[in-house]
C-alpha cells in the first residue's frame, strides 16, 4: 500500500490520504476551576483537568477554560455547569461576556461602561439578578465558546 502511495509512514505515524486533509492541530486547554455567573465570589484556581481544542474552530489565541457555576447568565445560552472557553484579554468591548475581578471576587457577566455616572455595569443575563455596579474592575478574559454537555 505504501508503494501505490495509499500510505505514507514517516517513521512516526501513518498517514492516508484522508488524514493528510485533517487538521491535527489542537490545543490542550486547561479548565482551571469555575466562575460565579450571579453575586461576585471569592474562587481558587486550580486545574481540573483538559479539554483538546482543535485550533481550526478555537482559532491560536490563549484560551483557559472555566465552568459556569450559578444561573445570572441563562438567557446569553451559559448554564450551570457549562465550560465556557475564555480568551486571555485584558480590554472588552461593549456587549462582551467577560470574567470580571471586582473587590478581589470573581464573576461572569456581559460588560458594559456608564459614561455618564463614570462606572463599569457588570449586566447578569436572567432577569432574576441586578447589575453589579463598579467603578473599577480587572478584566481577566472575554468568553468566546460555550461547551455544553447533551
Amino acid at each position: 500500500m505504501n508503494d501505490k502511495g495509499m500510505l505514507e509512514y514517516d517513521g512516526q505515524e501513518i498517514q492516508t490520504a484522508v488524514t493528510r486533509k485533517v487538521n491535527p492541530d489542537i490545543s490542550n486547554t486547561a479548565i482551571v476551576g469555575s466562575i460565579p455567573c450571579g453575586t461576585p465570589e471569592y474562587e481558587e484556581e486550580h486545574i481540573e483537568g483538559y479539554v483538546a481544542l482543535p485550533t481550526a474552530i478555537f482559532g491560536k489565541d490563549e484560551l483557559y477554560i472555566l465552568r459556569a457555576n450559578g444561573e445570572s447568565m441563562i438567557d446569553a445560552g451559559i448554564d450551570d455547569g457549562d465550560l465556557v472557553v475564555i480568551k486571555k484579554n485584558k480590554k472588552a468591548n461593549a456587549g462582551d461576556i467577560v470574567v470580571a475581578l471586582v473587590d478581589n471576587q470573581n464573576t461572569l457577566k456581559r460588560f458594559y461602561r456608564d459614561e455618564e455616572n463614570r462606572r463599569i455595569v457588570l449586566h447578569p443575563e436572567n432577569k432574576k439578578f441586578k447589575d453589579i455596579y463598579a467603578e473599577e474592575c480587572t478584566i481577566q478574559g472575554v468568553a468566546c465558546h460555550i461547551i455544553k454537555e447533551i
